[in-house]
């Protein structure tokens, strides 16, 4: 069999360090961030209390704020950030999704691992071809259209899944600055935002590694069959190639459905980024509409009233205390 090696080196020498640089990174940027995100909440506070005084904002709805300032400062600290943000998603949901699919080691591992078969199911089919008949021609090129979808397969999906890796990690990176923004109603959605990408990569990322470790699953028993059928002593070439096509017809579905999945991804990054600012709009744009309803409706109740009140003391004052003057009487 090939020792076929290249994906799980590509990913031991491309995200596994960056992964280890992320973590040296954190640290700095999350004290760059934390005083940043303090003064932007103590110039928020300023205008909060003068909000409070012309009561356009009520102290519950500040309160309310104040506690969501106060969770962001402290999701700064470089060891919360790191524990539920960078492992979370970088390392806990990844590795939760392999362990329940029955993958160990290396996620990509086991495209590795279809790729070798893949080609040792080619060599055996083409080993049990007659060397000399015309039948040899048109089967040879199956074998080779089959080993170049299996190249294609793989290589599409493992391209999906570190390109989901590659920007979780890089969302990870600038996590700290979005997350400043979430201090204040006023920037919080960037904040949402940057949720809704991390969540979108995420989603990607887990979806992809669990179509992997499906193929995988899956490769391996048809190929394997393939390879017992190509071994055996009254094998048929042509049996054994259609056995071939049924892998190939299994990776073109793998491939399609991994096709789709950064679209999920996306749906599922705006439905984030859309929940986030109804979220937004329910919790901070409510006290202000409410606050310019109650507003506009105590204002139209005082001019109302000053308006009755108006036209009665005009009628006590025009109306006479005396005998009528313009009726002849006289007192």
């Amino acid at each position: 069999m090939v020792t076929w090696t290249f994906l799980a080196n590509v990913y031991a020498t491309l995200v596994v360090p960056l992964m280890a640089q992320l973590q040296a990174m954190l640290g700095g940027v999350c004290a760059t961030m934390q005083p940043i995100a303090l003064a932007m909440v103590l110039l928020w506070v300023c205008f909060v209390g003068m909000d409070i005084a012309n009561g356009s904002k009520t102290m519950q709805d500040a309160v309310r704020d104040f506690f969501i300032a106060g969770t962001v400062l402290g999701a700064l600290n470089t060891a919360q950030f790191t524990q539920y943000i960078s492992d979370f998603f970088l390392q806990a949901v990844p590795n939760t999704v392999s362990a329940a699919l029955g993958g160990n080691g290396s996620p990509v591992a086991g495209l590795d691992t279809v790729l070798d078969m893949a080609v040792t199911a080619g060599a055996k089919t083409f080993e049990a071809l007659p060397s000399y008949a015309l039948k040899t021609i048109p089967l040879t090129i199956g074998i080779l259209v089959f080993l170049i979808l299996a190249l294609v397969s793989v290589g599409y999906c493992f391209a999906v899944f570190m390109t989901a890796a590659i920007i979780n990690v890089l969302a990870v990176v600038v996590g700290p600055v979005f997350l400043a923004c979430a201090a204040t109603p006023q920037t919080r959605r960037f904040a949402g935002g940057w949720l809704g990408v991390l969540v979108g990569g995420c989603a990607t990322q887990f979806m992809a590694l669990a179509t992997i470790l499906l193929l995988t699953g899956g490769e391996q028993r048809l190929i394997q069959s393939t390879v017992v059928l190509a071994r055996g002593d009254n094998s048929n070439s042509l049996s054994t190639l259609w056995s071939l096509a049924q892998c190939g017809l299994l990776m073109a579905l793998c491939t399609g459905v991994v096709k789709k999945i950064p679209a999920i991804g996306q749906a599922i990054a705006g439905g984030v980024y859309h929940g986030t600012a109804g979220a937004r709009a329910a919790t901070f744009g409510a006290a202000a509409t409410g606050a310019s309803i109650a507003y506009g409706a105590a204002k139209g109740a005082a001019g109302a009233a000053a308006k009755q009140m108006a036209a009665a003391g005009f009628a006590r004052a025009a109306k006479p205390t005396g005998p009528s003057l313009s009726a002849g009487k006289i007192p």
